[in-house]
């Protein structure tokens, strides 16, 4: 009898051993899954994040572009503007000049 007490004893220490590991299996196993799904949804993010900034970096390169291209242009513009408004200073000196010394010879008179 004593031998048949000893076993239930270590049959109910073993079945309390398994018990005991069969619960952290399963929590081990739901603490896994959980990890599963939060890394699956931040893999996402990732690649959404990524193709995010694929996008504004391909945004930012033609918006450069655009602005050498305005930058060209104005340069263009100002530096035949700046001719015309040369010839057109040139023009009105001239005339200032001419009237000057026309208003000179006047005045000797």
């Amino acid at each position: 009898m004593i031998c048949r007490k000893g076993g239930r004893r270590n049959e109910e220490k073993t079945s309390e051993k398994i018990d005991r590991l069969s619960n952290l299996l399963k929590s081990a196993s739901s603490e896994i899954e959980k990890l599963d799904e939060e890394v699956t949804h931040k893999s996402k993010k990732l690649k959404e994040l990524d193709e995010t900034s694929k996008r504004l970096d391909s945004l930012v390169s033609l918006k450069e572009q655009q602005v050498e291209a305005i930058r060209d242009e104005l340069k263009a513009t100002l530096n035949k503007s700046n001719r015309s408004n040369r010839i057109w200073t040139i023009l009105i000196g001239a005339i200032w000049f001419i009237l000057g010394l026309i208003v000179r010879g006047f005045l000797r008179f």
